[in-house]
């Protein structure tokens, strides 16, 4: 089967702008270079159809501010030594503090975390862990939180009444400990009192470490599933060929009438697109369809949107799967002596090794498999399990794998045995994969050809 690439869900996608009421960027995008050399950085500028790049130079330890317009789309590549932050206009980027980089600046003064706090508490995709303190000035101020690769953390303050005070989302490819100082926010809201804190893990695994032990704060922490302003999610997680529907994107359950930044994570670059979805008076709203046969390339896609409230909707996922999988044998040595080591019965298997390109949903045992076929090209006969090719019909002989879920993976069966075979006649070997149950009549697959 062929596949035609296109893609939809693109920064094209993304500048079909709602038209009811919000006039500014939700919030202000910083870089911040975490590690040892300088960064180089494509943004990317999108408004109106067109497209316009900006080359930045990211010093190690700095942090420069991507600006934008009120109706402008910002993406930015990412890069392993990038941090992306993102925050309300009123906060400081001097705030930030990254241990194990460059050298924190020299304005940025944060109390360490002790007791039970410097132990943290490591949260999944959707999960928050939230602390409670009493501010008036002259307490820790700080929040601190460990990204453990490919993660993505927001950490906020709340009034008691849920009112949001501020927040922080943090993204980067590579792990790194970031403290946030909250206090100069909290002065310029002229807010004291009592002050939920929160660090929410909106995608990979991320640890929060919230300044001080729960006892000296005066209050206690707690584990719960993250709470949002609308529920935002794909209609399908993994779209491949053939799949139905087409995909769209539905918010339910968000404030009245309000339109919503949209933050999206698509094969690791960010875009950040204002006033993307509005919402009814309901607090419902819908963008799509895209359609799998429009894409061009595998996508592996996160998002969620950013009211003007600060609050957000919650996170969620999908996959364009385009490109094939590709299965290879291991012909070292050659059938029907192959010999795989990492198999249960390593002296009666065949094996070899499967690959799916990057951002598209690899494999996984909940919707990959994989059979082998052995035929006696001379007669024209199968092997069906037996000491000898007899069958007339096609068998084929479920496989497994090692290592799953992974985008690479070894994969085995069991194989004819040597005594199965005769000297001067042909063979054939075929092993194919089916990379997703809602497509069985596609299957990538290999053969090696030999004569006994």
């Amino acid at each position: 089967m062929s596949r035609t690439p296109r893609l939809v869900l693109t920064a094209t996608a993304l500048t079909l702008f709602a038209t009811a009421g919000w006039s500014a960027p939700l919030s202000r995008i910083w870089t911040l270079n975490v590690g040892n050399n300088p960064v180089e950085v494509k943004v990317q500028r999108m408004q109106g159809g067109s497209s316009q790049r900006e080359d930045l130079v990211i010093q190690p330890g700095q942090i420069l501010e991507v600006k934008r317009t009120t109706e402008e789309e910002i993406g930015i590549p990412k890069h392993r030594d990038l941090l992306i932050v993102s925050a309300p206009a009123v906060f400081n980027p001097a705030s930030i503090c990254v241990r194990g980089g460059p050298k924190c600046p020299k304005s940025a003064r944060f109390n360490q975390p002790t007791g039970a706090a410097a132990a943290g508490t490591t949260l999944k995709r959707g999960e928050t862990v939230s602390s409670t303190a009493l501010w008036t000035r002259a307490q820790p101020r700080t929040i601190s939180v460990r990204l453990q690769g490919k993660s993505w953390a927001e950490v906020r303050l709340k009034r008691p009444d849920g009112k949001i005070l501020g927040y922080v989302t943090l993204a980067t490819p590579r792990s790194v400990d970031v403290t946030i100082d909250f206090g100069q926010l909290l002065d310029d809201s002229q807010y004291w009192g009592v002050v939920k804190r929160e660090v929410l893990a909106r995608s990979g695994k991320v640890t929060a470490l919230l300044g001080t032990a729960p006892q000296a704060m005066g209050g206690s922490i707690s584990l719960l599933t993250a709470a949002a302003n609308g529920t935002g999610y794909f209609n399908l997680n993994r779209h491949w060929e053939n799949t139905t529907p087409a995909l769209d994107y539905t918010v339910e359950g968000g404030p009245s009438s309000t339109c919503g930044e949209a933050n999206v994570n698509r094969n690791g670059t960010w875009y950040f697109t204002p006033g993307w979805l509005c919402t009814d008076a309901t607090g419902y709203a819908r963008k799509g369809p895209w359609y799998w046969s429009s894409q061009t390339n595998d996508e592996t896609g996160e998002a969620f949107i950013r009211w003007p409230d600060y609050s957000a909707t919650t996170t969620d996922w999908h996959i364009w799967d385009i490109n094939s999988p590709s299965v290879q044998i291991d012909t070292s040595p050659a059938p029907p002596g192959t010999y795989c080591d990492f198999t249960p019965n390593p002296g009666n298997t065949w094996c070899g090794f499967a690959s799916d390109p990057p951002y598209g949903a690899c494999f996984n045992s909940l919707w990959t498999g994989l059979y082998a076929t052995f035929q006696e090209t001379s007669t024209g006969l199968y092997w069906s399990g037996g000491s000898s090719y007899s069958s007339s019909s096609e068998v084929r002989v479920n496989g497994s794998f090692r290592g799953l879920p992974a985008c690479g993976v070894d994969w085995y069966t069991t194989r004819p045995p040597v005594s199965a075979h005769v000297s001067g006649r042909t063979y054939q070997w075929t092993v194919c994969l089916v990379e997703h149950s809602t497509d069985s009549n596609y299957v990538p697959c290999s053969t090696y050809d030999f004569t006994y």
